[in-house]
């Protein structure tokens, strides 16, 4: 949904590929990616269609047609379902080479699978579940081989963790292993039916295939990180997934990297840029001023800058809630006004 990424607004129909992945619908919005390949897709170009109502309304079911055209300097796609045909414009742009940061499938790594008793139960345990009022509203998954899944969570006041034992089935294979999420973006993959997660460890990303010919991969978030702990008005979208996508293409890099939280570590990472925390020194360990080098104060400065930025960002989003509050009013009172007048014709008609 972020309007400077209109690439990533819709669904990537790429039949660039060969063999069993010669076509796949591909979506992602920088946190997580997520395709289908075992489709015949009757199109000979790639194309990405854009997410719109009618395209995800409930009712479209059943045998579908497609096709793309182009009209002048536009490409078209159209949707023919029984009575129903649909036309739009696709979206220009380059959709981020998808296939170059699929994390490989590697023996001997750590995997966690949901029962559906739990995946249930935590559909409705999630939205309150602690830290839920978080801007990155990220649980932990603690594993060990042989006893239950262990689900934890610290609210905005919480002084403790508060943890939940999953014991409706879900299992652990591995040792032991804690790692952390975005609860929302994982129970959307379980919602669809992606179960069994693996990784290698906490810093590197979740990798699911379904029964259906689908694959989700789903970036952790860095235990402990400011930006897991950060309010949610205070949050940046720091979403950059078509540069982090094609970063791998240019280094020859087939699996995405932990993003580091420090210039000295700096790598590209494929999918995630959305957690990453400010740099901040511990205040015993901070040199005095007099003792800091220039490097040390330019450091200090981005801080400072960084902090000043998410500050203005708080006061936008407050500013837009405000707005939006408005905008309702308005529009309640122009209905009553309406109302309003139209008794008072009804009135004026009345013959005495």
């Amino acid at each position: 949904t972020d309007t400077t990424r209109r690439a990533l607004n819709g669904v990537y129909l790429d039949v660039s590929g060969k063999g069993e992945n010669a076509a796949c619908m591909v979506a992602t919005d920088g946190r997580r990616l997520c395709c289908q390949n075992t489709l015949e897709l009757p199109i000979k170009q790639s194309a990405i269609i854009p997410a719109s109502k009618f395209m995800l309304w409930p009712r479209l079911d059943g045998a579908a047609a497609i096709g793309l055209a182009t009209v002048g300097d536009a490409v078209w796609f159209k949707l023919g379902l029984g009575p129903w045909e649909y036309y739009t414009r696709t979206v220009e742009g380059q959709f981020p080479t998808w296939r170059n940061v699929l994390p490989q499938v590697t023996d001997g790594v750590k995997r966690f699978t949901f029962s559906d008793p739990d995946v249930e139960a935590l559909g409705k345990i999630f939205p309150t579940f602690p830290g839920h009022d978080l801007g990155t509203p990220y649980i932990k998954i603690a594993g060990t081989q042989g006893k239950p899944l262990v689900i934890s969570g610290t609210g905005r006041d919480d002084a403790t963790e508060t943890s939940m034992e999953l014991t409706g089935g879900s299992t652990y294979e591995g040792p032991p292993a804690l790692i952390g999420v975005d609860r929302f973006l994982l129970l959307d993959a379980l919602k669809v039916g992606f179960r069994s997660f693996t990784f290698e460890d906490e810093c590197a990303p979740l990798n699911s295939f379904d029964t259906n010919g689908g694959r989700h991969v789903l970036m952790p978030t860095r235990l402990g990180s400011p930006a897991a702990a950060r309010p949610a008005a205070s949050r940046q979208p720091e979403v950059e997934a078509e540069e982090a996508a094609q970063a791998p293409e240019k280094s020859g890099a087939s699996e995405p990297n932990p993003e580091p939280e420090s210039e000295a570590e700096a790598k590209p990472n494929p999918i995630d840029k959305t957690e990453k925390g400010a740099r901040q020194m511990p205040k015993q360990k901070q040199q005095p001023e007099q003792d800091q080098t220039a490097l040390d104060r330019v450091l200090a400065a981005c801080d400072e800058a960084k902090a000043k930025v998410r500050e203005a960002s708080a006061a936008l989003i407050e500013m837009s809630a405000i707005v939006r509050e408005a905008v309702k009013e308005s529009k309640a009172q122009s209905k009553d006004l309406a109302s309003a007048r139209s008794a008072l014709d009804r009135l004026k008609a009345i013959s005495l």
